[in-house]
């Protein structure tokens, strides 16, 4: 049976190859693309008017091990926009591959993350925490089938 830093390991590596992959794809595709994917993940908060608060507000979130970085706003429509790069970002959330998927799987407490200094919020500390908050909110169920697929196999191998 595999330990949970091997599994962790494992995907962490899995994840640097395809996100070196998708950095390969023009930007307005990886744009679109995570855009599509996240207002599905938050279509209920955002047809709750939880994300109201980042509207034309910018938040980056940057994967420090892939040296990639994508920021992130609502509309006026309630649909997320993104952007490769930082736009002009009032916060930005940093972490290695691994912290990011420790965060979405559940394996560890978000802010253990914070406070060991895994994931780091710099700039607008607060829009940061409300962002990780909701975020961290979200239900396995709303992801896309592979990626809630994938994390749900991580939580498991992480727990045995």
């Amino acid at each position: 049976m595999f330990e949970s830093t091997q599994v962790l390991n494992v995907a962490s590596r899995m994840s640097l190859i395809w996100l070196k992959t998708f950095a390969l794809a023009p930007a307005t595709l990886q744009s679109r693309l995570v855009s599509k994917i996240l207002t599905q993940c938050f279509r209920q908060q955002l047809a709750d008017d939880e994300f109201d608060f980042l509207q034309g507000r910018w938040v980056t979130i940057e994967l420090t091990d892939a040296a990639m970085c994508w920021s992130f706003t609502v509309d006026k429509h309630q649909r997320f926009l993104m952007r490769p790069g930082q736009a002009q970002s009032e916060s930005r959330i940093k972490g290695p591959i691994r912290a990011f998927l420790k965060l979405m799987s559940r394996t560890v407490d978000p802010d253990t993350l914070f406070f060991q200094r895994e994931l780091v919020i710099s700039g607008d500390t607060e829009l940061g925490l409300a962002v990780k908050n909701l975020f961290d909110s979200i239900e396995p169920e709303d992801l896309p089938n592979p990626f809630r697929l994938t994390l749900q196999k991580l939580h498991q191998w992480s727990r045995s």
